[in-house]
């Protein structure tokens, strides 16, 4: 897994130096951020909250594993916990960008937080939860549908990237479970 991760820094490496845009900067901010959740043994996703002029609020990752197991401790359950505990505005002014879709848990949350744009990278087949909100209880499908979800526009080379962070996680799922 070592080389895996050595690799895949060097991508993101790559990706920094070709970076054209304000949009390429923020995934390089989630690309190092999920890389550093990889490293510590979590699952490599970094979620970041970006207020109405675009200035970085919060980022943060998976910690799901490390430092201990807790099962809450999703990037977009961090992210919003930093952004909420520091106090730093309406979150519903603010949008979310997270290197994967969220997971039901996660979607959950941001559906209760009030936020307004969500944007994800890389879809999850395995675990993504912004459909199931389709079929949840009224009021809860209500709330949800105030939210504009979006896969992020990308380039090749920012997917192939968002993909061997999601390989990469499920290496590491499936090393603490091996269902």
């Amino acid at each position: 897994m070592l080389i895996q991760i050595d690799k895949l820094q060097q991508q993101i490496e790559r990706f920094k130096k070709n970076e054209s845009s304000s949009e390429d900067q923020k995934l390089v901010t989630l690309f190092e951020h999920a890389l550093l959740a990889a490293q510590e043994g979590n699952y490599p996703v970094a979620a970041a909250i970006f207020d109405s002029n675009d200035q970085l609020q919060s980022v943060s990752t998976n910690r799901y594993f490390f430092p201990k197991p807790l099962s809450g401790a999703h990037a977009e359950t961090n992210a919003l916990d930093d952004f909420e505990n520091q106090e730093k505005g309406d979150v519903s002014e603010c949008s979310m960008i997270v290197s994967l879709e969220p997971c039901l848990m996660c979607t959950s949350r941001i559906v209760l937080s009030g936020i307004r744009k969500v944007g994800y990278l890389l879809p999850d087949p395995a675990g993504g939860g912004i459909d199931t909100m389709k079929s949840a209880p009224d009021d809860f499908r209500l709330l949800a549908q105030r939210i504009e979800f979006y896969q992020i526009k990308a380039s090749q080379q920012a997917l192939e990237i968002a993909r061997a962070l999601y390989e990469l996680g499920e290496q590491i799922w499936k090393k603490h479970y091996s269902l």
